[in-house]
């Protein structure tokens, strides 16, 4: 467990497959056969339904120090507590996808419902692990996909953090590395956003800022395509 790490310190909402593939852009006929990383995955159920279809999904983060109950009942709290937070900031976000707080509500749900479950039959597909030091060895992924944290939480993980999250999703992939989103919270370009790209290039790696057909919070419009 990470050292000092409690369970409130966890914050689980996850998203759904159908989601990640409109937030990286991906077709799911397409993912069949690879290997594929999901890194922080959290609670989101995208290994969950990318196994049922035919890939070979692994799930990593820190918060598998605890059991699927408990991160079962941390977020079933904190899907409540982040709707009632949405509630006055409603204007901040695009509202085609969910609709309304609750049909975001049921994407949230869905996902941790079936993650949970998919985690107690499949456990050894959910790694516990932290960036920027994952326990997998070089080129071990086609495909590795990092949502809603790099970048997102700026303000938070300074620069060097960054890119040394980034070079460790390199290490492990073997062909592509996607990163959603790229700007921060108030919804602009993240601060370190260009540090991150000249990481990659300096490694010899082809980098592309490419749309998405997702936008959830206003201006994450974008993911960072890395191809090696």
């Amino acid at each position: 467990m990470s050292e000092g790490m409690k369970l409130e310190d966890v914050v689980c909402i996850g998203r759904t497959h159908g989601e990640y593939l409109a937030l990286f852009d991906l077709a799911s006929e397409r993912l069949k056969g690879l290997r594929v990383l999901d890194c922080p995955a959290g609670v989101c159920s995208f290994t969950a339904d990318a196994c049922q279809h035919g890939v070979d999904a692994v799930a990593s983060d820190r918060a598998y120090a605890f059991d699927a109950s408990a991160l079962y009942e941390k977020g079933t709290q904190d899907i409540v507590t982040t709707m009632k937070a949405l509630e006055p900031i409603q204007d901040r976000y695009v509202w085609s996808t969910y609709q309304t707080i609750e049909g975001l509500t049921a994407f949230r749900r869905e996902a941790l419902e079936k993650s949970t479950a998919h985690r107690k039959r499949s456990p050894e597909r959910y790694v516990e692990a932290s960036l920027p030091q994952l326990p997998f060895t070089d080129s071990s992924f086609d495909l590795v996909l990092s949502a809603n944290f790099l970048f997102l939480y700026e303000e938070h993980f300074d620069e060097a953090f960054h890119v040394q999250a980034l070079q460790e999703l390199i290490r492990v992939s073997s062909r592509e590395v996607r990163v959603y989103p790229i700007v921060g919270l108030n919804g602009k370009p993240s601060i370190h956003l260009d540090a991150c790209i000249r990481l990659a290039e300096a490694q010899g790696c082809r980098v592309t800022q490419a749309d998405v057909p997702y936008e959830f919070l206003k201006g994450a419009s974008r993911m960072l395509l890395v191809e090696k």
